[in-house]
């Protein structure tokens, strides 16, 4: 591979990693929209499909996944 190769390639692998990061974002932001506009029956029915579909949300899962994103934000800055 010649040292273009490797930057164009380089290049790429940034580019679809600040494409993922930014979906992540906005798919978080909509979740948490969606929650925000939900009633405590429609969030109780929710949560009983996301573990019924083994998507389990808690907590503690939204504070690892808020670390990541977080994290994954100042490695891309």
């Amino acid at each position: 591979m010649t040292p273009d190769q490797a930057a164009q390639r380089q290049a790429a692998v940034v580019n679809d990693h600040e494409k993922l990061l930014r979906e992540l974002q906005i798919a978080q932001i909509i979740i948490g929209n969606a929650s925000q506009l939900m009633t405590i029956s429609q969030r109780l029915v929710w949560g009983e499909r996301n573990a019924n579909s083994a998507a389990r949300l808690s907590a503690a899962h939204k504070e690892v996944g808020a670390a990541v994103l977080a994290a994954a934000i100042g490695s891309a800055a």
